[in-house]
């Protein structure tokens, strides 16, 4: 008798540590998933690719993502208004490039070590340089302080951008440091701004902007 309760208490035990390794497994298993979903680098390939120098030294690779690619060019061409314009116009620029995209990404590959101390200067350099306004902008560099690693040669950063849509009403973005997500951001101006960097018109790099639309 004690050996048959015996194995019916190991039979029921079994079976609830089973049905628990599926509980805790199953959020792993979708949360994997979504992240593999959300990868838009690793689906398809780059709409353009550009590499940055810098007098003899060569700074990064970078590389523009952008899900609904049917028509970027167009769009690009139709909304172009010249190079001198104001922060309103590049919140706009973007958020209209983001609408076309749904998901847009930018991948740097570095070439160089580089602190993120540095890093952070030249985003506020490039800000200074779109027109945005230190009361916009400070919080902003706080917080990519707090986000951003040290970044040796051979590391990526990368920059992944969702429109608002039924599932998701609010626009997004992720940092991603060697694939693995390390930020996200909320503030729509934040997100416009620093996407503004490599893609917006007013860029202090446009041959670079070129490569990337691959025009």
């Amino acid at each position: 008798m004690r050996i048959l309760q015996s194995r019916i208490f190991q039979s029921i035990s079994f079976g609830l540590i089973l049905n628990l390794s599926l509980v805790i497994n199953l959020p792993v298993a979708r949360a994997q998933q979504a992240e593999h979903t959300e990868l838009l680098w690793q689906q398809q390939s780059p709409v353009g690719s550009a590499r940055l120098t810098y007098l003899w030294w060569k700074v990064y690779d970078s590389e523009f993502y952008c899900e609904q690619r049917n028509g970027l060019k167009q769009h690009i061409n139709a909304t172009q208004k010249g190079k001198s314009v104001s922060d309103q116009q590049v919140y706009l620029e973007m958020q209209t490039l983001i609408k076309h995209c749904q998901q847009l990404a930018l991948k740097i590959h570095y070439l160089r070590d580089i602190d993120k101390v540095d890093l952070v200067k030249e985003t506020e350099k490039q800000w200074r340089h779109l027109s945005f306004t230190e009361i916009d902008f400070t919080p902003w560099l706080n917080q990519l302080t707090q986000i951003w690693p040290n970044l040796k040669q051979a590391d990526e950063l990368i920059f992944m951008v969702k429109n608002a849509s039924e599932t998701s009403p609010n626009l997004t973005a992720q940092f991603y440091y060697n694939n693995r997500l390390i930020g996200e951001l909320n503030d729509s101006k934040m997100i416009y701004a620093f996407a503004a960097i490599w893609l917006s018109q007013a860029t202090s790099e446009p041959e670079l902007r070129e490569k990337l639309f691959n025009f």
